[in-house]
């Protein structure tokens, strides 16, 4: 993801590792975890569908965990590469207990409906990378946010190419790159009706 588009953190540097990895002939799939301070670093490759990390966010809700950055990146032929953040905040939530791969491949069987979306902030701009459109959102951090959002894109006929997320504070930042589910750059008519879903009108890009 471009700087000016994406985070610049150091998020985004675990995540070249977690790419290089996922490279390996031999490491084709897999998932470690490892602890930062109090918090969990997660690293996640291999084969996963387009709205795994809004699938992670719901059981990691339902397991007491927080996800406090996602940094993520579509491989081609459904593999990603992932690098997320993660903190308990119920009493007894274990992330090594957690089995992230499934979590993230399967959405959680008792969400029967996409909560409605309820963002402050949302701007479609060109993300630099293969006529690509980079969607940029703020809204209060809630249960179902990112599912909704990876939800609306994929019915609007998109896909996500690239993931970041950051929350702070009770407060969600992300940052996706977006293409045609062909990997073709995004039609007018689909960024129409992504931004109708997202609850604006139609986008104009900067």
């Amino acid at each position: 993801m471009s700087a000016h588009f994406g985070p610049s953190d150091g998020g985004v540097l675990t995540l070249a590792s977690v790419v290089e990895r996922a490279s390996n002939p031999a490491s084709r799939t897999g998932c470690d975890v490892q602890m930062e301070g109090m918090r969990s670093r997660v690293r996640l490759w291999g084969a996963l569908p387009f709205d795994w990390c809004g699938n992670l966010s719901l059981h990691c809700h339902a397991a007491g965990v927080n996800i406090v950055e996602v940094d993520a990146r579509h491989l081609g032929s459904a593999r990603w590469a992932a690098s997320l953040l993660v903190e308990p905040v119920a009493d007894g939530a274990r992330v090594r207990s957690l089995d992230i791969q499934a979590m993230a491949r399967h959405r959680p069987s008792r969400v029967l409906a996409e909560p409605a979306i309820q963002l402050d902030t949302f701007e479609l701009t060109p993300a630099g990378q293969r006529a690509a459109v980079g969607l940029r959102l703020t809204a209060a951090d809630r249960l179902g946010l990112l599912a909704s959002v990876l939800a609306a894109v994929l019915d609007s006929g998109l896909r996500p190419r690239e993931i970041s997320v950051r929350t702070r504070s009770g407060r969600a930042e992300d940052w996706l790159s977006l293409e045609g589910q062909s990997g073709a750059a995004p039609s007018a008519k689909q960024l129409a009706n992504l931004s109708l879903r997202l609850g604006g009108a139609n986008p104009a890009l900067d």
